[in-house]
């Protein structure tokens, strides 16, 4: 995801599940008045998850991980993102 606005309100801008997350990039992103801008949900063996240069604009929460990512997770990166308010 790149350059997308999720704005509110909603319950979460978005919601990502499953037992294996790979590649997966939320860049440049607007998470405005949400219950939950990101939520992960699922202890997922997470590989090359990037949140990076986003936005979080009145958001109850602004990354919601629901469970500890499995232990064979690699490349979890969280970088350069703003919240506000």
């Amino acid at each position: 995801f790149k350059k997308c606005r999720f704005l509110g309100p909603l319950a979460a801008g978005l919601s990502v599940t499953g037992s294996e997350s790979r590649a997966l990039e939320i860049r440049e992103c607007i998470f405005a008045e949400t219950t939950h801008g990101v939520e992960l949900l699922d202890a997922a063996a997470w590989t090359d998850f990037l949140l990076v240069n986003n936005t979080f604009f009145k958001n109850d929460v602004a990354v919601r991980v629901a469970r500890q990512p499995a232990t064979t997770s690699k490349g979890l990166s969280l970088r350069r993102n703003l919240f506000f308010e």
